[in-house]
């Protein structure tokens, strides 16, 4: 199915494997499959801003962030939300993965930007992981955080979701590139798209409408 490429295409990343990452990758374009990368939208000093998976553009900010929230004892690493291919990963390895997702990067610049209400658009749907640290902020720095993702709009308040508890069902089925941890959009030609990993069952109470 779609969600064995994204998976291929990610353990030839994880291992290291450029060769044959590249002939997967060249496969993959021969058959029109496309992996979509996780990308998070914010507005931050009057400008729009988006930002992938990674330590780069804004690595810092995500890094403030778990590390105050992890010293608040409010957030635990949840590294469950990791796809199976990364279970052989270093503990170390594993958190740093899941601290480089765009959710958390872009949360960590809002919160030390002082916007009062944090607005984030993500164009996949939030890990476990990232949907327990967003809880966890709320409460900490006692603020609503608002997070869209492609399922539904989360409301965070006083360690709460409106969603009533989906994050906890986002696991490892589904594969994120650079890391692991939300589903990975997988795009094959002649099929409709899916998102890889969630049923309809296990969509989130509001879920927005297609």
């Amino acid at each position: 199915g779609a969600g064995d490429w994204a998976a291929m295409l990610h353990a030839c990343e994880l291992a290291g494997d450029l060769a044959g990452a590249k002939r997967l990758e060249e496969k993959m374009m021969r058959l029109g499959v496309e992996v979509k990368q996780p990308e998070a939208s914010f507005r931050i000093n009057g400008k729009m801003k988006t930002i992938g998976n990674g330590p780069d553009v804004n690595g810092e900010d995500a890094q403030w962030l778990v590390s105050r929230l992890e010293a608040s004892n409010k957030y635990t690493t949840d590294t469950s939300a990791l796809p199976i291919l990364m279970k052989s990963s270093s503990e170390e390895r594993k958190k740093e993965a899941l601290r480089c997702h765009c959710e958390k990067k872009a949360l960590g610049a809002l919160i030390r930007g002082n916007v009062p209400t944090p607005l984030i658009s993500v164009n996949i749907r939030m890990c476990a992981d990232c949907h327990s640290c967003f809880e966890a902020a709320s409460e900490e720095f006692d603020r609503k955080i608002i997070c869209t993702d492609s399922a539904t709009t989360h409301v965070f308040r006083n360690g709460r979701c409106s969603c009533r508890g989906c994050g906890a069902r986002q696991r490892t089925a589904a594969v994120r590139n650079l890391g692991g941890g939300s589903a990975t959009r997988v795009r094959v030609k002649g099929r409709k798209n899916n998102i890889v990993g969630f049923n309809k069952d296990e969509q989130c109470a509001g879920r927005k409408e297609t």
